[in-house]
Order: structure tokens, then C-alpha cells, then sequence
């Protein structure tokens, strides 16, 4: 049976930050509803790991230095990630808000 290495384990999780951004937070506005719906229906099935990588691909899009060696190491081999030293979250939009909002909350009920 294939273990799966730290490697493999960022690779992954580099593959859920892309496909979150992309599919999530670049959809169009008249596909928001259907989109945070589809989320919703994910969120109960994402461990706590994943739903971390989550919360942290939108700090990600807006630049934000990560501290945790770990999250540096997925994010500095997004070709999109670039680190903003003006980072603030006053920029997050109000969809990236109510989607940090469902993370923390399935965070705390996630095994």
C-alpha cells in the first residue's frame, strides 16, 4: 500500500488552494449563489487540515506573509501567491469574508 509522504501531502493541498481560488473566489457575480451553495454542500466532507488551507488561500490571494513554515511551503509554490507587505484584511471582499466565516465555523465541528 502507497504512503503518502509530506510531499505528496503539499502537493494536494497546493491543488485545493488553486482549485479553491479558482473555482470559488474568481466565479462571477451571478454564480455566487450557486457557488457558496456547492460550498456549504463541501464543507461537512473537509478535515481540518483542508479547511485550514482553505482559510488560508484567502489570505494567500491578498498577500499575506505566512508565519507557519508549512503554509509558507504550499503557498510559495503557487505561481499566483505573491507576499503583499501591506497586507490588511480591510481588502477581502465581502464574499471572502462570509467564506472565512463557513470555514470557522465547520473548523470548529471538523474532526
Amino acid at each position: 500500500m502507497y504512503e503518502a509522504g509530506e510531499e505528496d501531502v503539499r502537493w494536494l493541498f497546493r491543488k485545493l488552494a488553486n482549485s479553491f481560488r479558482s473555482e470559488f473566489l474568481n466565479c462571477n457575480e451571478e454564480y455566487d449563489m450557486r457557488m457558496l451553495s456547492r460550498f456549504c454542500e463541501l464543507l461537512p466532507a473537509l478535515t481540518k487540515s483542508q479547511l485550514r488551507i482553505l482559510r488560508n488561500t484567502i489570505y494567500a490571494v491578498h498577500g499575506y506573509k505566512f508565519k507557519a513554515a508549512d503554509l509558507s511551503e504550499i503557498f510559495n509554490e503557487c505561481e499566483w501567491y505573491e507576499i503583499d507587505r501591506y497586507f490588511s484584511e480591510n481588502r477581502f471582499t465581502e464574499k471572502e469574508r462570509v467564506y472565512l466565516t463557513l470555514i470557522k465555523q465547520a473548523e470548529q465541528i471538523a474532526k
